[in-house]
């Protein structure tokens, strides 16, 4: 096995007249030029920085961009929240119970938090009513219509410009 060639101290190349470039965050790519001693290029990447902090654990994260402004959106313990250029906005409650499903289309940003399927609209949180109290298992949406799956193998959807499903459908 080849060894692994990596830093344990600062980097100066020979030529190409480049500062010295310090040991951090740095990238590997493979130096045919002979530049440097080991045919390793050290590239610098950009470090990382807090977006934001949440006081439970993250249960999803979803990106929609068109939709509300770009948002950014997370599901932290029971609580929807919505990021927009590194500020956060508590939307509403969610029910408790593993990793949150997400979709949208042009007007809704459906979140599935245990059995139980979310609207957000811009405005307000709500609960999607299924005929027979049903439980929802998966969501998606096909052109612009929401599908909500059932465990049976049974679906519904939301027509779009709706908000509440029609048992018939």
């Amino acid at each position: 096995m080849p060894p692994v060639p990596l830093a344990i101290f600062s980097y100066k190349r020979a030529a190409g007249f480049q500062p010295e470039a310090r040991c951090r965050n740095m990238i590997l790519e493979q130096d045919k030029s002979g530049a440097s001693p080991d045919n390793m290029m050290r590239l610098d990447r950009p470090g990382l920085s807090a977006y934001t902090s949440l006081s439970d654990d993250i249960r999803g994260l979803f990106r929609v961009d068109g939709l509300f402004g770009g948002a950014s959106y997370a599901v932290s313990g029971t609580v929807l929240y919505s990021f927009v250029e590194g500020s956060s906005t508590v939307l509403g409650s969610v029910v408790a119970g593993g990793l949150v499903r997400w979709c949208a289309n042009y007007q809704y940003l459906v979140v599935l938090s245990g059995t139980t399927a979310y609207l957000y609209d811009g405005a307000t949180v709500t609960a999607v009513s299924m005929p027979d109290a049903r439980e929802v298992q998966d969501i998606d949406v096909l052109n612009n219509y929401i599908i909500l799956a059932c465990p049976d193998g049974r679906f519904y959807w939301i027509v779009p410009g709706a908000s509440t499903v029609d048992p018939l459908d």
